[in-house]
């Protein structure tokens, strides 16, 4: 049998050079099973997308960027000098490059530091920080140039009061309502008080004339007996006054 073994592996050979020729070199794509390509889909997804469209949806305040507020990618040369300026401090760039996303730094020495405000922030003059563009009215930064002279100073605070001051500072409210006005009473009424009269003895106590009890019950002194009293004390003596005879 090792002729017919050799014979059917060359018919086998055969029959696959067969097939490739008449499919003129071309592979086909394993299949799928029905699930589609994720991959091809979301790239495409992502390439229709506008960067732009995409950041007007992260941005406050309704606007179109790069037209109600500025989208710069670097700080543009607007011509700022701090040898323009009459304060060291910060300053909002309010030239129409700008649009007050740039903001500039003056040193003592009058060297310039410019910095950008992130897309959809501008500089707020009046605080001093990149706010969003809604938030601030870049016309009018200039109208807040003056606050860099605020810079560094303490803020002024009141004296504490000693402890005798407050000993001697406390007064009583005045907007206390008298008590007529908490309980809702008119002031010229006065509350009617009413005293209810006290029941007679006899209801009270309920005393019965046989159930008193004489002196001689009090005491376990019989009655057919008479009470012996010591007899009186005798009479004081009279003086009389004898006038002497010479």
């Amino acid at each position: 049998f090792p002729d017919m073994a050799r014979t059917l592996k060359l018919i086998l050979a055969y029959a696959l050079v067969s097939v490739a020729k008449s499919d003129g070199g071309h592979s086909h794509p394993s299949p799928s099973y029905g699930v589609p390509d994720l991959r091809a889909e979301a790239s495409e997804i992502v390439e229709e997308i506008d960067p732009v469209a995409r950041l007007a949806v992260n941005i406050p305040g309704g606007g179109i960027p790069g037209e109600d507020y500025p989208i710069l990618a670097s700080v543009p040369d607007t011509g700022f000098r701090c040898e323009n300026m009459d304060l060291p401090g910060y300053y909002a760039d309010t030239s129409y490059e700008s649009g007050c996303q740039v903001f500039h730094i003056c040193q003592d020495d009058l060297h310039l530091d410019s910095f950008l405000c992130p897309n959809g922030s501008i500089f707020n003059q009046q605080y001093f920080v990149c706010d969003w563009w809604d938030n601030v009215d870049c016309a009018a930064s200039e109208d807040f140039f003056r606050l860099n002279a605020d810079i560094g100073k303490l803020p002024e605070v009141e004296p504490v009061p000693e402890a005798s001051d407050l000993r001697n500072s406390y007064a009583p409210p005045s907007d206390v309502a008298p008590p007529a006005q908490l309980y809702n009473l008119p002031r010229d009424e006065e509350p009617v008080i009413t005293t209810v009269p006290p029941p007679p003895p006899t209801e009270v106590y309920n005393i019965r004339q046989e159930d008193v009890t004489e002196p001689a019950q009090l005491y376990n002194i019989p009655a057919d007996e008479p009470t012996t009293l010591p007899p009186p004390p005798p009479p004081p003596a009279r003086l009389y006054y004898t006038p002497n005879r010479r």
